[in-house]
């Protein structure tokens, strides 16, 4: 052949392939595969890489995603042996198998043997269609499709992902799962060859179905797999001993809420939470256990987040007792459900104060019955303890004080506090909240409240909660300092406190947190918060349906169950108490005041203090008065007899309080001033001039119309008003209150700031 003819037809040949690959390429533009449009459920995973949780795809089939590092490897070798000896040698189409079978079909006539290849059954599997010639020839164009865009790896992926197991259970792992009760990184020789079988004749070879064909089917693979030398002997006799399951199982469902939660906020069918399996089991267990110990007492649900403080990521998540009970409403999430926190908010409350308006533990405030424009809170026990430190107001978690703190800043300024942590509730409501807020008068949620409690054990960095591998949150920002922090969790981890059942000191180790309870009002709602240095555990006992019950409040339900949970997610920590700051020192205080000693101060006690930031103001309680020998005549410098007269030292209260303390008996009220004297203190100065004494009010909406308080003082530079034993409020001297009174019986007092008083009685009547 000249050498002008060889290279025409190299030519001619070459334009043959250049033509056949332009057309094969057209093809593929025209009808595209892709592997990355395999339709997946979705997975959630622990963080130690547990199965939690998987969904069914979109067409309602078992088929999860697994890569090959997640499969047996003696699973892949048994496919590749068993279906495609050469699979990693061809290019998708094994000639040699092709003319074996067509000579053996040919000289039988029958179908022997097929030459399907794994990258030919895949392009099947992903495209079922009836078996004929022209099918195969498209199997035949889809394999060497996949082979030019993936490698051998990624074919073999999503091969096993596809291979059919019977009824709507697709792939491996959803058959390892649903047939073992294992991932399939788990298998035994045994199963891999039973898993590698089935695909074969799914409806007729499953588990459970026709175990005695399957196991002449696995045994005699096994004795291929063992006489080709790729099994060992040991290997072979164990796996023929090994019994077939006839159970199916259903796939794992733990952590449900949040597994769901995950499932709808991501993408990615395959999720790696934040969540420790064994402390979720656990956890959950705790729970249940618990919800049904209480059933009898109208309580059916409740909730449970366990936070890393540091990291914010989220390790346990129980959104309520029992997934699957319908009819308590189980499958509602209790973590982001909103709810009134009761008095769970006050310790936000308080921080604030330790450090924008200085208060510090020791730091004395009024609970006595007080109106605050209408508004008029009691405390849980309806009892009122006078003059009581800051720290026993929060222990206590009294109310009046925290209205009167709250009303002191406004609720303006606490509303923004709320929204820099993240109560988004909070800032929904914003426009119509009240006093009455702090109290539990608003909605939060348990994964709100106990994201603003771990940045009390987080030295006031308050941590974006993290709930999955994938999430890279804004990372923590400061809400509280460090010292404020600190003197709440020195405040909130005393066991002196109504909200530690008396019972639990003698049976319950105590775990080394701080918490605070909250009950919300109808006892609709009982919260325990519990934090350390490093975890934040949060509680939250209730009814779905919004049901009360008298049994339902934070100190009684909620804190037995924080406690045992806190127990046993500390296990063996003893290192969780924060350290104190630098700034925080301790100095002597008054014990009448909780300030700064005055010159008369007699009681001193230690309190905490930031340096820098604590009030510094001096007590003015404690002062010295001159008065007869019998103690019955009050003198003032003025007035001081030459025959003699005694020093004494006396608490001036404020008028509100020295009202209250007088009416319980816990103090005498301060000597008449001298009546011979002739200075203007002399005698009471005061007249309550409206309303009229003993005056009838008839009105035609009683609690809408208001009556004028006014009153007339000779010296006095305020006044404060008491209408049925409540503080109401507080004037200068000269100024007019108003109030709007109900029908019937009404005391009205006014007293001033020299202890002089007035009293009237009037009847309010509907017209």
């Amino acid at each position: 052949m000249s050498g002008k003819r060889y290279i025409k037809k190299v030519k001619w040949a070459a334009g043959i392939f250049l033509l056949l690959f332009l057309f094969f390429q057209l093809l593929d533009f025209l009808f595209p595969l892709r592997l990355e449009k395999i339709d997946f459920g979705k997975q959630v995973y622990s963080a130690d890489s547990l199965l939690l949780s998987a969904s069914l795809n979109g067409t309602d089939k078992w088929r999860l995603r697994s890569r090959l590092e997640d499969i047996h490897p003696q699973f892949l070798r048994t496919i590749i042996y068993k279906e495609d000896k050469w699979f990693y040698y061809h290019p998708g189409v094994n000639p040699v198998a092709i003319a074996r079978a067509f000579y053996q079909n040919i000289t039988t006539g029958r179908r022997v043997s097929g030459a399907s290849t794994i990258t030919m059954q895949l392009a099947r599997l992903l495209e079922p269609k009836e078996r004929t010639l022209i099918s195969k020839l498209v199997e035949v164009f889809r394999a060497f499709q996949l082979e030019l865009k993936y490698s051998k790896d990624e074919i073999l992926s999503a091969y096993t992902n596809l291979l059919p197991y019977g009824g709507n259970i697709e792939g491996v792992k959803a058959a390892s799962l649903k047939y073992f009760n294992r991932l399939p990184v788990k298998l035994s020789i045994s199963q891999s060859v039973i898993l590698s079988i089935i695909p074969n004749n799914p409806n007729k070879l499953r588990p459970g179905k026709s175990n005695l064909k399957l196991k002449i089917e696995r045994d005699e693979w096994l004795t291929n797999l063992w006489k080709d030398q790729k099994i060992t002997e040991q290997e072979y006799r164990n796996a023929l001993d090994e019994n077939i399951t006839t159970e199916i199982y259903a796939i794992p469902n733990e952590a449900a809420h949040l597994s769901r939660r995950l499932m709808n906020e991501n993408k990615s069918d395959i999720i790696y939470s934040t969540i420790e399996r064994n402390k979720q089991k656990r956890v959950g267990a705790i729970l249940k256990n618990y919800i049904s110990a209480i059933n009898s007492k109208g309580i059916f649900n409740g909730a449970i987040l366990v936070v890393e403080n540091n990291t914010g990521k989220v390790k346990v998540y129980c959104g309520s007792q029992n997934f699957s009970d319908k009819f308590h409403g189980g499958e509602v999430d209790g973590i982001t459900a909103v709810r009134s926190p009761g008095s769970a908010l006050k310790p936000i409350l308080y921080a604030e104060l330790i450090d924008n308006f200085g208060i510090t533990p020791k730091r004395k405030i009024s609970d006595i019955p007080t109106d605050f424009g209408g508004y008029s809170p009691d405390n849980f026990d309806e009892l009122f303890n006078g003059p009581v430190t800051i720290e026993y107001a929060l222990k206590n978690s009294l109310n009046v004080p925290a209205v009167k703190l709250l009303n002191e800043i406004g609720t303006g300024v606490f509303i923004r506090k709320l929204e820099d942590g993240g109560f988004e509730s909070v800032k929904n409501q914003k426009e119509s909240l009240g006093l009455s807020m702090i109290l539990g008068g608003c909605g939060t949620t348990l994964s709100e409240l106990s994201r603003y409690y771990a940045a009390f054990g987080n030295y006031g960095m308050i941590p974006e909660l993290v709930f999955h591998d994938g999430e890279f949150p804004g990372g923590s920002k400061r809400v509280v300092s460090a010292e404020s922090a600190y003197l709440l969790f020195k405040m909130l981890s005393s066991i002196e406190r109504p909200d530690f059942p008396n019972e639990f000191l003698a049976e319950t180790k105590l775990p080394p947190i701080a918490w605070k309870t909250g009950t919300s009002y109808g006892r609709r709602d009982a919260w325990a918060i519990g934090f350390n240095k490093g975890y934040t555990i949060g509680v939250w006992i209730g009814n779905f349906k919004g049901t009360g019950s008298p049994f339902l409040t934070g100190a009684e339900i909620a804190v037995p169950l924080l406690f045992e949970v806190a127990n046993y997610i500390l296990y063996g920590r003893q290192d969780l108490s924060p350290e104190q700051p630098d700034k925080v020192k301790i100095r002597k205080v008054c014990a009448e005041s909780g300030k700064v000693p005055g010159r008369f101060c007699g009681s001193l006690i230690n309190d905490y203090y930031i340096e820098g930031v604590s009030s510094i103001e001096k007590c003015d309680i404690e002062t010295e008065i001159f008065v007869d020998s019998s103690g019955s005549v009050l003198y003032c410098t003025s007035c001081l007899p030459a025959d003699g007269y005694k020093r004494k030292i006396v608490n001036r209260y404020s008028p509100e309080i020295r009202l209250w303390l007088q009416r319980n008996g816990a103090i005498t009220d301060i000597p008449k001033h001298n009546p011979d004297c002739t200075r203007i203190e002399a005698g009471n100065n005061l007249r309550i001039v409206s309303p009229v004494k003993d005056y009838e009010y008839i009105f035609t909406n009683p609690g809408e119309e208001s009556i004028s308080l006014k009153a007339a003082s000779g010296n006095g530079k305020y006044l404060y008003w008491f209408i049925d034993g409540k503080f109401t409020g507080k004037v200068k001297s000269g100024d007019v209150m108003f109030l709007k009174p109900k029908s019937g019986n009404i005391e009205v007092v006014c007293v001033d700031d020299l202890g002089n008083t007035d009293k009237v009685k009037i009847v309010v009547k509907e017209y």
